[in-house]
C-alpha cells in the first residue's frame, strides 16, 4: 500500500487492531487516531512514515497494549507522558530518528515486556527503573549514543532473555549481579567503553546462545565457568585485554559454532580439548601470547571448521 493513513480512520470507533506492517505508507499519523479508544494494537512498522513518533493523541488510547512504529522516519523524543499508557506491554520504536533520553516513566506501568529502541539517536543513561519490570524479557537499545554505567538495578529484571546494549558509549564494569539474569539467551555489550574484570557469576548464564562483549577495555583472566552451558552458539571476546589461560570449559559446549578470542593477551597453551566442540566453524585465537604446540585433532573432529 502507498499513500497516507486518512483521518477517516478515526470513525472506526470499535477498532481494536490496526496493522499496516510492511507497506510503503508515507505521511504522518492521523490526528483522529485518538478516537480509537478500544485500540489494543497499533502496528505501523516497516513503512516510510514520518512526523512525531509520539503525538499527543496516542496517550489517550488507554487500552493500548502494543505500540509498534519501528523502521520508519519518525522523529522527536519519548515524552514522560508514556506513563499514561497503563496497559502497554510492547513498545517498539527502533530504526527511527528518535532523540533525547529514555524517560524513567517508560517503566511506570510495570507491565512492559519488550522495549525495542535500537538504531536511533538516543542519549543519556539507561533508566534503573527498568530493573523493576517483572515481565521484561526483551530490552534492545543498541546503536544509539547512550552513556554512563549500566545501573546495577537493571540486573533485577530476572526474566530478561535478550539484553542488547551494544554500539553505544556505555562505560563502567560488569557487576556480579549479572548472574541474576539466568534466563538470558542473547547478551551483547560489544563496542562500548566497558572496563574491568568479568565476574565468575557469568557461569550462571547457562541458557546463553550469544555472548558478545568484544571491543571494550576488559582486563584480567577470563573465568573458566562454562561447565553448565548447553546452548551457546556465538562467543566473542576479541579486542580487549584479557590475559591468562583460555577457558578450557568453553570447548565442552556441544553447540559452540563461533569462538572469537583474537587480539587479547591470552597466554599459555591452547586447551587440549579444543577440538571437542564438534560444531565449531570459526576459531580465532590470533593476536595473543600463546605458546606450545597446537593440540592433536583426531579423525572426525572439526568437520565443520572453516577458519582457524
Amino acid at each position: 500500500m502507498v499513500g497516507s493513513l486518512t483521518e477517516e480512520i478515526g470513525t472506526l470507533e470499535k477498532l481494536q487492531r490496526l496493522d499496516v506492517y510492511f507497506n510503503s505508507l508515507t505521511g504522518t499519523m492521523p490526528n483522529n487516531l485518538r478516537s480509537l479508544k478500544d485500540l489494543i494494537l497499533l502496528d505501523l512498522e516497516e513503512n516510510r512514515m514520518s512526523g512525531v513518533a509520539f503525538p499527543d493523541g496516542i496517550f489517550e488510547l488507554e487500552s493500548l497494549v502494543s505500540y509498534r512504529i519501528s523502521n520508519n522516519l519518525f522523529s522527536g523524543s519519548i515524552p514522560s507522558k508514556i506513563s499514561h499508557l497503563k496497559q502497554l506491554c510492547q513498545l517498539w520504536a527502533a530504526g527511527n530518528l528518535l532523540t533525547g533520553s529514555i524517560p524513567k516513566e517508560v517503566a511506570e506501568s510495570g507491565k512492559l515486556e519488550s522495549l525495542l529502541l535500537y538504531e536511533n539517536q538516543l542519549i543519556g543513561s539507561i533508566p534503573e527503573q527498568l530493573g523493576m519490570l517483572e515481565n521484561l524479557y526483551d530490552l534492545q537499545v543498541y546503536n544509539n549514543t547512550l552513556e554512563f554505567e549500566i545501573p546495577t538495578k537493571l540486573f533485577s529484571a530476572t526474566q530478561l532473555e535478550i539484553l542488547r546494549l551494544d554500539f553505544n558509549f556505555l562505560t563502567g564494569g560488569l557487576p556480579s549481579e549479572v548472574g541474576n539474569l539466568v534466563n538470558l539467551k542473547d547478551f551483547r555489550l560489544d563496542t562500548n567503553s566497558f572496563f574491568g574484570e568479568i565476574p565468575s557469576e557469568i557461569g550462571a548464564l547457562s541458557k546463553l546462545e550469544n555472548f558478545v562483549i568484544n571491543n571494550n577495555f576488559w582486563i584480567g583472566t577470563f573465568p573458566d565457568v562454562f561447565q553448565d552451558y548447553k546452548n551457546l552458539d556465538f562467543f566473542d571476546v576479541s579486542n580487549a585485554k584479557f590475559e591468562g589461560p583460555i577457558p578450557a570449559s568453553l570447548f565442552q559446549i556441544p553447540t559452540l559454532r563461533i569462538a572469537y578470542l583474537s587480539n587479547n593477551t591470552f597466554s599459555g597453551t591452547i586447551p587440549e580439548n579444543f577440538a571437542s566442540a564438534t560444531l565449531l566453524r570459526d576459531l580465532f585465537l590470533d593476536g595473543n601470547s600463546l605458546t606450545g604446540t597446537v593440540p592433536d585433532v583426531s579423525e572426525g573432529q572439526f568437520q565443520s571448521l572453516t577458519e582457524l
